[in-house]
């Protein structure tokens, strides 16, 4: 919950810049985001010890790089499943290199 608040108050410094630029993105942003991380991170050491947090964090990428692999994959399945049913002409390349050759005399 400590670290959820700094990242809290972090997100409400980075909409007080963003409104103060009128919407454009400066580096404030990211410093304010960068900062808030790192005083998080320090917080969750202070508490839990940093080698805790270490292994907190390690496991954390772990998940999120197993999720983000089982999407991927079910994503690529869908997109194989689709084109899978996409039959091609051998001649069409052929065919596309003569209309471009015959656009660019146009041209």
């Amino acid at each position: 919950m400590l670290a959820f608040g700094i990242n809290g108050i972090g997100v409400m410094l980075m909409l007080v810049v963003f409104s103060a630029t009128g919407g454009m993105l400066a580096g404030a942003e990211i410093g304010v985001a960068g900062g808030s991380a790192i005083v998080a991170q320090r917080v969750l050491e202070a508490v839990f010890g940093d080698q805790a947090v270490r292994s907190l964090a390690a496991k954390a990428r772990e998940l999120l790089l197993r999720r983000v692999d089982e999407v991927l994959a079910d994503e690529r399945a869908r997109y194989d499943q689709a084109l899978g049913r996409v039959e091609l002409d051998p001649g069409a390349a052929e065919q596309l290199d003569r209309a471009i050759s015959q656009l660019k005399a146009v041209r």
